[in-house]
């Protein structure tokens, strides 16, 4: 037997065999991820009460920056089709668990939009015509409390509002979000050239 063929029998075959089982577990964990996305979705219509769902892997941001890991959700609910409060868990990161500004922060939603998540979440400078929503709990200890811009939760996606109206109200919304970050950046560039 040559030593190629040697090397691979030893160590390639049971690399193969791992391989093997890595994948069908990754393809049964993603098939149990979808069957309780389909059966969250349903829920989410039709039911009521309080909904939890464990998300692995799901990178959390704050402000556009990585802060850690979002472990799990809970939709508080008394009736279908309406929601009461969210509650994030999230698994601060390092870099971010001893950050005054993310522990002290009053999160604000911003969006449902999935396509949005690296600026779902901002830290309200002022909660004045905010609703609360919910709270955000980390898992190394504290927690902070989550709020949503009334129109934000006014068209949330349980909702059955007009879609052009609710298009117009969010883009609205986000135009004077955009305005106030961009406003908020110069000062901040203002501020540092000062010095």
């Amino acid at each position: 037997m040559s030593r190629f063929r040697s090397f691979v029998i030893r160590f390639g075959a049971p690399l193969v065999v791992v391989a093997g089982v890595a994948g069908v577990m990754a393809a049964r964990r993603a098939a149990t991820l979808r069957n309780t996305l389909e059966l969250w979705a349903d829920s989410l219509k039709h039911g009521s009460g309080p909904l939890s769902m464990d998300v692995p892997f799901v990178p959390a941001y704050l402000d556009g920056r990585k802060i850690g890991s979002l472990e799990s959700l809970r939709l508080e609910r008394h009736e279908p089709r309406v929601v009461d409060s969210l509650r994030l868990v999230i698994d601060l990161g390092h870099y971010a668990a001893d950050d005054p500004e993310v522990r002290g922060c009053a999160f604000q939603l911003t969006t449902f939009d999935p396509g949005e998540y690296k600026h779902a979440l901002e830290c309200a400078a002022d909660t004045s015509g905010l609703v609360r929503f919910g709270r955000v709990v980390f898992t190394q200890g504290g927690d902070a409390p989550l709020y949503l811009s009334a129109t934000e939760l006014a068209c949330a996606p349980w909702t059955d509002r007009a879609e052009a109206e609710c298009i117009h109200q969010q883009v609205q919304e986000k135009v004077r979000r955009d305005v106030r970050r961009a406003r908020d950046e110069i000062r901040q560039n203002v501020r540092v050239r000062v010095r």
